[in-house]
């Protein structure tokens, strides 16, 4: 392939693989190591090319406005960051670049999970709360499986299961601690996800001991205890896990060859 497919003067490009399984793992390695911008070019370049691409200065602009960059020196950055991170190589006889393959990373990263999840072209323009999301989810669908296995052995169900089907409670403090984020970063992620459309969160309360009477009292001699505590329905309560469930749809690659 020697350049995009543009669509009319939209400037737009057509996928060459306008769905493909992305895997979480790469998601979280970009997360974690700070390279979400880069990863996003590279996942960009994967949907529209067969591999490989000669990038003319049309395809330029048209990359750019798919990524939103106003110049393309933001698309260069990016690029000669995918470069020296060898996500993509670059001949400088032909000047065509080549865009590695998810699985060819997984090897290098050894990264062996076989969890990836379905990206739509539509994705790239909500790219972070997209990873963001997909961790999220299989943050989730391991909580579920650990909770059934325990039930099954135990003979008995856990109070803290959700009841409403398809949530799952999952604090902050676990989505911080699992990709080396602040606690409101990770809070800040969770809203934009969801007015993206990758997650719904439902609040959760739970009942304290504390009495409607006591509670100003207790402020004021220990706010960071009790600050987050509010009088409802003739209890004190506070805020307990936020009820989540991530919107996308999970798959499995193959394995690698060992």
């Amino acid at each position: 392939m020697k350049a995009l497919r543009i669509i009319d003067s939209t400037l737009l490009a057509e996928p060459m693989n306008p769905y493909m399984k992305v895997p979480v793992d790469l998601c979280e390695y970009a997360f974690k190591v700070k390279e979400l911008k880069a990863f996003r070019v590279y996942v960009l370049l994967s949907a529209l090319t067969q591999g490989n691409i000669l990038i003319s200065k049309m395809d330029e602009i048209v990359l750019c406005s798919m990524l939103g960059y106003k110049t393309n020196k933001s698309l260069h950055n990016q690029i000669s960051r995918l470069t020296k991170m060898n996500w993509i190589g670059f001949d400088p006889s032909s000047k065509k670049y080549w865009i590695r393959g998810f699985d060819e990373l997984r090897k290098t990263l050894d990264l062996k999970n076989r969890k990836a999840v379905e990206f739509g072209i539509e994705f790239i323009e909500s790219f972070d709360s997209f990873c963001f999301s997909a961790i999220v989810g299989r943050i989730i669908i391991r909580q579920v499986w650990w909770r059934r296995l325990a039930r099954m052995k135990s003979g008995s169900a856990f109070q803290d299961l959700p009841s409403k089907p398809g949530y799952c409670p999952i604090a902050n403090i676990l989505i911080a601690n699992k990709l080396s984020i602040s606690i409101s970063s990770a809070s800040r992620y969770k809203k934009k996800s969801v007015e993206d459309g990758y997650m719904e969160v439902l609040s959760t309360y739970r009942q304290t001991p504390i009495k409607k009477e006591e509670l100003a009292s207790c402020k004021i001699n220990d706010y960071e205890s009790f600050g987050k505590m509010f009088p409802r329905g003739g209890k004190v309560v506070e805020p307990g896990p936020d009820l989540v469930k991530v919107c996308l749809t999970y798959r499995r690659r193959k394995k690698m060859d060992t």
